[in-house]
């Protein structure tokens, strides 16, 4: 098996995905790429996707929530008079590469790499390939119904429906669960990683983070936490790749000891072990490596679009709180903190459903490693 994972870096979710199947590659000695499928277009054109993304998602969320919203209700945006159309000349570069590396696995974690694979097996039915796309989020994606993949990879159970009326066949559909990296399925004891993260072993920890990108309005929270958070409580500030964003949090919160305002880090999972409860925008990969933790949240619903699923999943699932407003927000987290059956019952909730490795049953699928029954 040779397998390239297809990726785009339209924020960090997708790669992160990537990684994640690829480290379990990795380690059965399998030879495993991951390129990203924007690029084979052409560099420029990933990076102006790439920096527009980042661009809408920090400072108008709006806007790409319309656009997202448009996509959803207008297949053409896929179609022939839409991207697609861009993806056709991506595809055939796709395909040489494909043949001079022997790849005879393609897995796509974003919808752009499904529809450049399906157009290039259109083009080249006599390609042995064996195909895949992977759900970042607990929705369907937009363009999916246009793809024509071997397996989807899906992230619950319940929303099989969803890909059955996209006209994907059943047999197709397997829910896996998200691909998180190995480290957010293991678990630190909670006084261990507080000492580790400075956080002292008597006071409740609020960790807050808006997505690799620092997008939402975190300004505000920072703010709110500030003026409402009491003597027991400290809170942890992650800013991503957002240095503007770590800059004014750090200014604002300069006389409080209790305030950590970090910019980015790979020390997540610890700091998710240290922590009491975690205040996000529903990322679909943040809210199920929260959930493999076991880890109650506060959702703010920041950027919607893709994410307003993930949001009613979870808080349907009785894992997580939100709140109308970043300040009505904090301050349901401080009361939240002080309960601790309510938070005993949140943590009952996420347990219960069992976040598995979305990983290692990808590469067991993938690899015909117990293989569903017919």
């Amino acid at each position: 098996m040779n397998t390239l994972i297809l990726s785009c870096n339209t924020g960090a979710g997708h790669n992160s995905c990537a990684a994640a199947i690829k480290t379990v590659y990795d380690r059965e000695g399998e030879p495993c790429d991951v390129a990203d499928a924007l690029a084979f277009i052409s560099p420029g054109v990933s990076r102006l996707v790439s920096n527009w993304h980042v661009r809408l998602y920090r400072y108008m969320p709006g806007l790409y929530e319309k656009g997202y919203r448009y996509a959803e209700n207008h297949s053409t945006v896929y179609g022939e008079a839409g991207a697609y159309r861009i993806l056709y000349v991506g595809s055939e570069r796709l395909y040489q590469v494909v043949l001079q590396n022997r790849y005879d696995t393609v897995i796509c974690t974003h919808v752009f790499g499904a529809l450049m694979v399906t157009h290039m097996l259109e083009k080249h039915p006599s390609l042995e390939l064996r195909t895949a796309l992977v759900v970042t989020d607990y929705s369907r994606t937009p363009g999916q119904e246009d793809t024509a993949m071997d397996h989807y990879f899906i992230a619950d159970e319940t929303l099989r429906e969803q890909f059955l009326a996209d006209g994907i066949p059943d047999d197709k559909i397997e829910a896996t669960g998200i691909p998180i990296q190995p480290e957010f399925l293991e678990h630190m004891e909670k006084e261990k990683a507080k000492e580790q993260n400075g956080i002292a072993p008597d006071r409740k920890h609020l960790l807050v983070m808006c997505g690799s990108m620092g997008c939402g309005p975190m300004v505000k929270l920072g703010r709110s936490l500030l003026a409402e958070m009491p003597e027991d409580m400290e809170a942890t500030i992650l800013c991503g790749t957002n240095r503007r964003l770590w800059k004014e949090l750090k200014k604002n919160t300069a006389q409080s000891d209790r305030m950590h305002i970090l910019g980015y880090t790979t020390g997540v999972a610890r700091l998710m072990d240290s922590a009491d409860l975690y205040l996000t925008k529903p990322g679909g990969i943040s809210v199920t490596e929260a959930g493999a933790k076991c880890l109650p949240m506060a959702l703010i619903n920041a950027v919607s679009g893709c994410e307003e699923p993930n949001f009613r999943f979870f808080v349907s699932l009785g894992g997580a709180i939100t709140a109308d407003t970043p300040e009505a927000l904090v301050k349901d987290c401080i009361e939240l903190l002080g309960a601790e059956s309510d938070l005993r019952r949140m943590k009952d909730c996420l347990s219960r459903k069992a976040f598995g490795n979305g990983a290692e049953a990808i590469y067991r699928r993938m690899a015909g490693v117990g293989k569903k029954e017919e």
